[in-house]
């Protein structure tokens, strides 16, 4: 079945045509070169065999993909420069004054956090929303924008990331399924 079927996938817009199968790996030969031992015919490391092989067929399944579905998690944010929240030791550098009184994120990230402290749980959501408004979205957003974008029938957004990066990238809001939500919004 297809995504259209399933209405995961809007149709209301036209889509680029579809990709050629040089899909994000257009220096794999230099990779592969570069890899080669003095004799020409064996890489250096089995690994990067595999690894080069995973990116060919990746970039195959890619290029002859009809739909793009993009699930990404904290990963994003933190390559971006966000703080990671699944442990204090990052979450703990952006919020200084939350390691101090040793107020870890699931404490502070919650409704009863606006009963117990309403000005302390105030205070980090707009410190945590300019910190987000501030960030720029790195290359990997593009990358994956422009693999979106050159597919026949493009792409959907699943993140549990609320922070907007994907907007800001320039992905079609219509297409980015936040499934906790969004700081920017209520």
């Amino acid at each position: 079945r297809s995504f259209r079927s399933h209405g995961i996938l809007r149709t209301d817009r036209e889509r680029p045509p579809r990709a050629s199968a040089k899909i994000g790996i257009h220096h794999l030969s230099d990779v592969r070169r570069s890899r080669r031992t003095d004799s020409g015919n064996q890489y250096t490391n089995p690994r990067t065999q595999v690894q080069i092989e995973n990116i060919e067929r990746a970039a195959h399944l890619i290029a002859s993909a009809e739909a793009l579905i993009i699930a990404v998690g904290a990963g994003m944010g933190v390559d971006s420069g966000l703080p990671d929240f699944r442990g204090n030791d990052g979450f703990w550098k952006a919020y200084p004054a939350l390691a101090k009184a040793h107020i870890d994120f699931y404490s502070i990230a919650c409704p009863d956090a606006f009963v117990s402290n309403p000005r302390r749980a105030w205070g980090f959501y707009g410190h945590r929303l300019n910190l987000y408004r501030d960030i720029v979205p790195h290359a990997g957003f593009d990358i994956l924008k422009s693999w979106g974008d050159s597919i026949h029938h493009g792409y959907t957004v699943f993140t549990s990331n609320v922070d907007g990066q994907f907007q800001k990238a320039g992905f079609d809001a219509r297409d980015v399924r936040e499934y906790h939500g969004s700081i920017h919004h209520l």
